[in-house]
């Protein structure tokens, strides 16, 4: 997200979202932390679901 490369970001994120959701642990807040930030940085706040 640091280098202006949303879509690389929004794929990653995607990619690891059932692995994140099913482990939990420590990467399930970082996940959703990124996540929104993403949404934010982008002007799609409003859509951000979590």
């Amino acid at each position: 997200m640091e280098l202006d490369r949303h879509q690389d970001a929004q794929r990653t994120l995607a990619a690891v979202h059932e692995t994140t959701e099913h482990t939990g642990d420590v990467y399930l807040p970082w996940y959703h932390l990124s996540c929104a930030l993403l949404a934010f940085q982008t002007g799609r706040w409003d859509d951000h679901r979590g």
